[in-house]
């Protein structure tokens, strides 16, 4: 198993540690203080990889499709149809499959590690389990 530590920074670290960098500072110091990896900061300041990029791979979607979703998600429940994990699932192969996009995804299909990582992308977004109504509560009506 790898032992490695993985630090996690944001583009805003790594932008704010480039510039202090490019100033002078040395980068082994840069590195520590903003919490970025010295490695990749030293391949940045020397062109071998781009100052600015995303960290991990390719999404599938664009932000502007995920934002689409998220939106229509939020609508639909509105109106009380809340939409299930096979749901949304189902949606975004459709999706995928109407764009004729390559995916890594087995039959064009998420998984659940992009269910995982979708929702933790958009956090106003949650599972919920939809509760039975009793008879009686749901012949209940408002009266004036």
């Amino acid at each position: 198993m790898d032992k490695r530590k993985i630090r996690k920074y944001t583009s805003e670290n790594m932008a704010v540690a480039l510039a202090a960098a490019k100033a002078g500072v040395p980068v082994a110091t840069t590195s520590k203080t903003f919490g970025v990896t010295r490695i990749t900061l030293r391949n940045k300041l020397k062109g071998i990889s781009p100052e600015i990029c995303n960290m991990g791979p390719l999404t599938i979607l664009s932000t502007e499709e995920e934002l689409r979703i998220v939106t229509w998600l939020a609508d639909i429940a509105k109106v009380g149809f809340p939409v299930t994990k096979q749901g949304l699932i189902g949606t975004v192969a459709k999706l995928i499959k109407d764009l004729d996009r390559k995916t890594p995804f087995c039959d064009s299909i998420p998984g659940k590690k992009w269910f995982k990582a979708f929702l933790k992308k958009h956090p106003n977004i949650s599972l919920k389990t939809c509760e039975k109504l009793t008879g009686y509560r749901g012949k209940l009506t408002k009266t004036i």
